[in-house]
Formats: C-alpha cells, sequence, structure tokens
C-alpha cells in the first residue's frame, strides 16, 4: 500500500523531533558518513569537559499496547541493551554505548545539533559522540563528565516502558552523521538506534510524537507493533 503526503507528514514530523540530525539541512558531512570511499576522522583525546544543562523532566506520549516484560529479539547487541533497561542497570548500559568521532563546532551553548568542541580542541577536530535529542539533537562526547547522570535519566525512564517495536532501518531511509542499524521504540515515546556495537542514539520524547508515528512500515520488522 503507497503512502501519500497526508499520511506520510506525521513520521516526517516525527522524525524532525527526534535524535537525527538530517545533513540535507546540515551541509555536507566531512566525516564522509554514508560515503564508503571517505575515510572517518581519528577521534582525539581530550580533557573532561563540563556538564551539559540539566534537562527538565518530560512528558511522555500516552501508553500504547507494547510486548510483554521481558520480550527480547534474538539478536544479541539489541537484547544485550534490553537485558540492561530492563532491571534500570545504567552502568551496564553505559557500556553499551557506541561512540564515534565527530567534527566539534564553536556554536553557542544549546544550539540544536552543535558539537561542542573541547577546551583547547581546533574548530572542526573529531570528538567521539553519542547524539541525544527529543525535539533538538545535540551530540554528548565520551568525556562529558555529567555522561553518567544522562544516562542514569534516560534509562530510569525507560525501565518503565515496555518494547512498542524493533526494526532494521531500511538503508538510506535516515540520514545522520553518526552509524545506526536497529531502532528501538519503547512504548513511552524514548528510542535508541544502535549499530552493530551498541547504542549511537538515545531519542526523548517530544510533544505528542507517540511511538506509532515513530514506526515506520518501510523498515525491516524485528517485532512489529501489536
Amino acid at each position: 500500500m503507497g503512502y501519500d503526503d497526508a499520511v506520510n507528514r506525521p513520521w516526517l514530523c516525527a522524525l524532525a523531533t527526534m535524535f537525527l540530525l538530517v545533513l540535507a539541512c546540515g551541509g555536507d558531512d566531512d566525516t564522509g558518513a554514508g560515503d564508503g570511499d571517505a575515510p572517518r576522522p581519528t577521534a582525539t583525546f581530550a580533557p573532561t569537559l563540563p556538564p551539559v544543562p540539566t534537562r527538565e523532566p518530560l512528558p511522555t506520549p500516552t501508553p500504547v499496547a507494547a510486548h510483554p516484560d521481558g520480550t527480547r529479539t534474538g539478536v544479541a547487541v539489541i537484547d544485550r541493551v534490553l537485558d540492561a533497561i530492563d532491571p534500570g542497570d545504567a552502568a551496564a548500559f553505559e557500556g553499551l554505548l557506541s561512540f564515534h568521532p565527530y567534527r566539534c563546532d564553536r556554536a553557542p551553548a544549546g544550539t540544536a545539533g552543535s558539537n561542542p568542541c573541547p577546551p583547547g580542541a581546533v574548530d572542526g577536530s573529531a570528538v567521539d559522540v553519542i547524539a541525544v535529542g527529543g525535539c533538538d539533537v545535540s551530540y554528548v562526547a565520551r568525556e562529558r563528565s555529567s555522561l553518567g547522570e544522562e544516562v542514569n535519566k534516560f534509562v530510569r525512564a525507560a525501565s518503565i516502558q515496555d518494547v512498542y517495536a524493533v526494526s532494521e532501518v531500511q538503508e538510506g531511509r535516515l540520514a545522520s552523521p553518526l552509524p545506526l542499524r536497529y531502532l528501538v521504540i519503547l512504548s513511552g515515546g524514548y528510542t535508541m538506534l544502535l549499530d552493530d556495537a551498541g547504542v549511537t542514539h538515545l531519542g526523548l520524547p517530544c510533544d505528542n510524537v507517540g511511538p506509532a508515528e515513530l514506526y515506520h512500515p518501510a523498515d525491516r520488522a524485528i517485532l512489529a507493533p501489536l
């Protein structure tokens, strides 16, 4: 069945409020993500960064039908992440984050899509990061002093949600400077994108965008919505 503009619009809105940086809006990607001929930049080792601003508690969308507690996919990397989330094990979850180099910048604090450079780092140099976002995306470096706090908040909220759907993202459907392969959607609107090593993106709820808007039938279903 085809999807016209009226049907696609809620999903496109949902994507805009997720954690992804659409390259077409952000200019050329010097990291070469998505370009097999371009090498990744080498990540720099940087001093500890200052903490990111504390986020206010986010409202979650109306709960939806979800898979029973304890449901697993049979995909090892996804199931390891779910094994950490279910008991709220933030330390185990942090060990499953998959950092990748992305160019840093000198954008003002709080700028959507920014990746603040560590002290002494040259604008444009590579810093190992994951992506975090709700209505806007930002990047959190491995050296960020508040990384543990950010992870703990995410896991605490995710641990009381069940799995709504899990899919393998259709190649080329989503664009990000960080790698992605699997999309995990939780019943409260929290999401994760994973590569084969672990979690590369943490998605937080935004406005009234719910799990149904975040699932796309073009992806290969691993756990389809109920």
